[in-house]
Formats: C-alpha cells, structure tokens, sequence
C-alpha cells in the first residue's frame, strides 16, 4: 500500500478548546467593600455633666419695687376748704394751722398747712393711731419750708412711738447737716421721705413733728403728709438670690453618628474579566493520519 497515508486517523475536532470562557460579568467582588461603621464614633457623652439645678433658687418672685400702702394722710384740710388737724393732736401755742386766706406762699399744695415755731414743749403735732397690725414697715412721706431756720442750732425731727407713748427720734433735718441728719434749704418747700421704720408686733403707732427753733420766727411748714406700710408677705425689690445664668459646666459638643458609610467603596468593580480566553487552540491537528 502507499506509504503516504497518515499513520494516524485526524482527531474529530481540536485536541484542545480555549481554557477559559469569556465572562460578561466582573469575575469576583470588589476587593474592599464599604466599612462597616462611620470613622469617627461619637463620644460616650459629655465630659462634664451640668449641674443639676441652678446654685442659687429665688427666695421670693422677682419685683421692682416694694409693694407700700397708703394707711393714712393729711393735708390739714376738712374738704371744705377750710383747715383742720383731722385727728391729730397739736402741742399748743407753737403749732397752728395757716390757711386758707393767711397763706403767705407757706403752703404747698390747697389751702392750708401745719406751721411748728420755737423749740418749747408745744412746739409738736403728732398723728392719731396709725393701723399697722397687718404690717412690719412703715414710710412716712412729707413736703416742708424751713423759714429763718438758719443757725446751726436750729433743725426739726420726726419722732415714732410703738406702744402709743414713748417716742423716739426716728430722723433730723438741719441747716448745716449735721451728722446723721438731713441737710435743707431755707425758704423753699422740699420732699422729706423716712422709710424702712419697723413696726413689727408693735401695737399703737403715732408719728410726732418736733421743731427746735431759736425764737418764734423760727418755723418749720409742714404739708401733705402720707404714711404708708408694706406687709410683711410683700415681695422686695427682687430675688435675695439670683440663679446661676446657665449650669457651671456645659457638656461638649456630640460627634452625631452618621447613617451612612464615611465613603464609597474605595476599589470599583472591574470593567472586564481579569482572565481572557485563550486566541485559540494550543495544538493543531496533526496534518494526516
């Protein structure tokens, strides 16, 4: 037989086909993937807790001015016109009322005015029973025109008696001002005010104006008296204690925790697959039998 025939039948296909079929989809995950938890955790809580109610509590509801009221007055006027010590008590020769036709510019408001001279023991005016039961501080309020009252020597006071008998001197008003005393102005009326006189558990309060001139010429005008008193469950002026502005330690800020990962993944997925086929087989078939 011819010798040129193959040895061997051909294989019915390649001995070999590619080692890898092409993918269409990314051969694995990212390498990375997104962390689990945000970077940055928030702090356990503050470092220092505030305080747990302000240093100091209000004693009393905050108010501006002290809550006074009126428990008597005198004009030395009947509301006729006419003039009157409506229940108050003069010394004698040296305390008169002047008004309503003698005025002279000695009053300060109406028609008429209380007029104390000299220094004798009649030279006094003092109040009825003031009701101050329900009540533990007392201001007395008046207008006054010192008249020659200038010599060093010369002044006049107020007086308060608590049990309706015994007096003591409450405050001065002199030409000098002297210590202790409030200094005036001769021959003008001005505004005498004497406040925070304690009544407390006192049972029979009367006021007393005293003159202490050199001579007769000497005088002191007295007008448009009030006295008032503040209860004892009236609110002062404010709180005895302010509270704190804000707690004495403020809690540091919070780190707030993201809900979302601090990123994106950082590998992306792959645009195509890490392993291509193969251009073709590894071996061609032998070229015969």
């Amino acid at each position: 037989s011819p010798t040129d025939k193959p040895t061997n039948s051909p294989s019915a296909s390649p001995s070999y086909s590619p080692t890898v079929a092409r993918s269409d989809a990314p051969t694995g995950t990212p390498t990375t993937s997104p962390t689990g938890n945000p970077t940055v955790s928030p702090t356990k809580g503050p470092t220092a807790s505030p305080t747990g109610s302000p240093t100091g509590v209000p004693t009393l509801a905050p108010n501006t001015e002290p809550v006074w009221e009126t428990i008597g007055s005198n004009g030395f006027e009947d509301g006729s016109g006419d003039c009157s010590f409506n229940s108050w008590v003069d010394g004698g020769d040296d305390a008169r009322l002047i008004g309503p036709n003698n005025k002279w510019s000695n009053v300060h408001w109406g028609n008429c005015a209380l007029r104390l001279q000299d220094d004798s023991d009649t030279s006094t005016a003092t109040s009825e029973t003031l009701p101050v039961a329900n009540f533990d501080t007392l201001k007395v309020t008046f207008w006054y025109k010192p008249r020659r009252m200038t010599a060093s020597s010369e002044e006049f006071h107020l007086y308060i008696s608590k049990d309706g008998g015994n007096f003591a001197l409450e405050h001065t008003w002199s030409s000098d001002g002297k210590l202790g005393s409030t200094e005036f102005t001769d021959g003008i009326y001005q505004q005498g005010i004497v406040d925070n006189i304690d009544v407390t558990n006192a049972s029979d309060v009367r006021i007393r104006f005293m003159c202490n001139g050199d001579s007769n010429q000497d005088r002191v005008f007295i007008d448009d008296v009030a006295m008032e008193a503040m209860p004892a469950s009236s609110p002062t002026k404010g709180p005895t204690t302010s509270p704190s502005a804000s707690p004495s330690n403020a809690p540091t800020v919070h780190v707030a925790r993201s809900a979302t990962p601090s990123g994106a993944p950082t590998t992306a997925l792959t645009g195509s697959p890490t392993v291509s086929p193969t251009k073709g087989p590894s071996a061609s078939p032998s070229a015969s039998p």
